[in-house]
């Protein structure tokens, strides 16, 4: 797949999924009590009296599967310019200069989830969720994102050379092997008459 928006959105909505599936299971297992990803990308066009609703738990959701695409393209993008070499650590610096920038700049001027800065478990685990987006949606697009063969498409006027310009490409020929030799007729064997003298 070539198309960067694509798969940087393909990338991002598998980690949203399974860091989304991570959350519940370590709610279950440890009954860790934290402001879910969808509580908190829900806030941010509703009151706190409408999110936890089904209008609100609608809106968290496919914000957090928008945040989660926004990630994955993000990642293909860098991928794309700087190259797929040590693409985990491309992923994972891309999702946390993200979550920097909205968790620690965007959330505060707009008064999103104010109460998260009181629950250090909420923070560890978006962090978490952060990593695991950077990781997942790296290796995805690395994996399945193409490279660009436009740029190795030369142009057609350049390409073809005149039958008679220097610049036409030489042609060599490779002569034939040499056959082999029979031994029976590589010798000549000359037969001479004897003279009779009289």
């Amino acid at each position: 797949m070539r198309d960067t928006i694509t798969i940087g959105t393909i990338g991002g909505s598998v980690s949203t999924v399974i860091f989304l599936v991570a959350d519940w299971a370590i709610d279950a297992i440890l009954g860790i009590k934290y402001t879910s990803s969808i509580e908190g990308t829900s806030s941010i066009y509703l009151n706190p009296d409408y999110i936890h609703t089904v209008a609100g738990y609608i809106l968290g959701t496919v914000n957090t599967f928008l945040l989660g695409s926004t990630v994955g393209v993000l990642v293909a993008i860098t991928l794309r310019i700087f190259g797929k070499d040590y693409y985990l650590l491309k992923g994972i610096g891309v999702a946390l200069m993200w979550k920097m920038g909205t968790f620690g700049i965007l959330a505060p001027i707009a008064n999103i989830t104010p109460n998260i800065k009181n629950e250090p478990q909420t923070m560890l685990l978006a962090m978490l969720n952060f990593f695991i987006m950077g990781i997942i949606s790296s290796f995805i697009v690395k994996k399945y994102m193409k490279e660009d063969s436009s740029k190795y498409v030369a142009n057609s006027q350049d390409s073809v050379s005149e039958p008679n310009d220097k610049s036409s490409p030489k042609k060599y020929y490779l002569s034939p092997s040499p056959a082999r030799k029979n031994k029976e007729t590589d010798k000549k064997v000359r037969l001479i008459k004897p003279i009779k003298l009289q």
